[in-house]
Parts: C-alpha cells; structure tokens; sequence
C-alpha cells in the first residue's frame, strides 16, 4: 500500500504528539516533586501517570494507537498489528518526542542538574538481574493489558465468521465492550505500576523515559538494562497472548 499523509503520515505525528505530552507530563510530575521535597512521590506519580495515559490513549487512540513507548510498539510489531517499518519509524518518533519533552524541562526548571535528576537507576543495593527482572515483570504486565483489551479483541465480524462457531457473536461482542474501555484499563495499569517497582528498578517500563534524560544528562550507565528488560517483557507478553489467548 502506498503511503499517504491521511493515514501513515497522520499517524506518525500523532504519535510524537502523544509521546511528547506523556513523558512532559509524568517528568514533570517528577521534577515538581523533587522540588517540594514532599514524601507522597510515589501516589503522585501513579495518579499523575494514570490519569495523563487515559486522557491521552482517549485522545490520540484512533489516530496512531497511542503507543508513546518502543515496547508496546514492539509488542505490536510482533503480533503484526503494525507493519516492522512503520513500527521502526514509531519507536524513532518516540525518542525524538522523548527528548523534546525532556528537552524542554531542562528549559522551564530552574538548575543545571535537571536531565540528571529523570535518569533512571535501580535503588540502592539492588543488583542489575533483580532490576532487570523487576522491569521485565512489569512491562509483561502492561503489555499483556494492552493486548487483552485493545490489539487482541476481535471486535468485527467477517462473512466467514457467520458461518463458524455459534458463540462468535457473543465473544464479538464481548471483545468490542472491553476495547470501548481500553483507554482506562491501560491508564489504570499505568498508574497501578507506579508503587510496584520504583524502589526497585525505577519503574521505567518504557525505554524511550530512560533514554531521553540518558542522552540530555549524557549517562548511559543503566540504558541498556531498560531496553533489554522492557523490550523481553514485551515479547513475551505478545507472544503468550498470541499463542495462547488470541480469538
């Protein structure tokens, strides 16, 4: 299929859009929370992750499927929802869009250090296999949701359907319901993930919030256990539902 602005070109901004908006919004949440010194940080990062990922997936779904993460993208690209191409271009876009957003902090907060204070590392005493597991348990977590009730649910019934099992349907049907709500189930996921592994591994779960401060701060030291880690929980998210689960 040839490209067209209506569809792919369309799509690709969208996704830097959305990309960009996200990883503003929850560095930012960061940032102000180290700047008051205040103890809640982790129910502020949850509700704050939570409630810009629902409004946002809301918002920009229908345009790219607002990923705004390379290992939901690559889940995706796995389970063929979304051609290797343009599944490239998206994790590129979303860098980009990463490092603008970040970018942009460095600008509005006040001090030298700002990049630095987003880059993600494991807590203290915590070994690189305990914070690469953390984070590959927990992007399996937000991938498999994603899946489950937005890329997997078959919510339209084909001619050949018809004629196939009597409860197709239903299950149809079913599947439509739950992906009117995806939006919230993913934004309540994100959020929920938040208390889990901070303490941990920082809670990352998308590769494109480690890289952007990594490369503004220029400290790569745990970049590479956040791609590994959240790129494997992503497959094997994708592969199980696939496998397994898939309608």
């Amino acid at each position: 299929m040839a490209w067209t602005w209506k569809s792919e070109g369309r799509a690709i901004v969208a996704e830097f859009l959305v990309t960009f908006l996200f990883i503003f919004t929850i560095c930012a949440n960061g940032l102000n929370e180290a700047r008051t010194h205040v103890t809640t940080a982790a129910v502020s990062a949850g509700i704050s992750t939570g409630f810009a990922a629902t409004a946002l997936i809301f918002a920009f779904g229908g345009l790219s499927g607002a990923h705004f993460n390379p290992a939901v993208t690559l889940g995706a690209m796995i389970g063929l929802k979304i051609n290797w191409i343009m599944g490239l271009v998206y994790m590129f876009v979303q860098l980009v869009a990463a490092i603008g957003a970040v970018g942009l902090l460095m600008y509005l907060f006040p001090g030298d250090g700002t990049a630095a204070a987003l880059v993600l590392k494991p807590g203290d005493g915590v070994s690189w296999g305990q914070a690469g597991l953390m984070e590959v348990v927990l992007t399996f977590i937000l991938v498999f949701v994603i899946w489950c009730t937005a890329m997997g649910p078959k919510t339209a019934i084909t001619e050949s359907d018809v004629e196939a099992q009597e409860d197709l349907v239903q299950k149809v049907a079913d599947n439509k319901a739950k992906s009117n709500f995806a939006a919230i189930a993913i934004g309540f996921t994100l959020g929920f993930l938040c208390f889990l592994g901070g303490t941990i591994s920082g809670g990352c779960f998308n590769p494109a919030r480690a890289t952007a401060p990594a490369v503004l701060a220029n400290d790569y030291t745990w970049l590479g256990l956040y791609w590994v880690a959240d790129c494997l929980g992503a497959a094997i998210a994708a592969g199980l539902y696939i496998v397994c689960f898939k309608l």
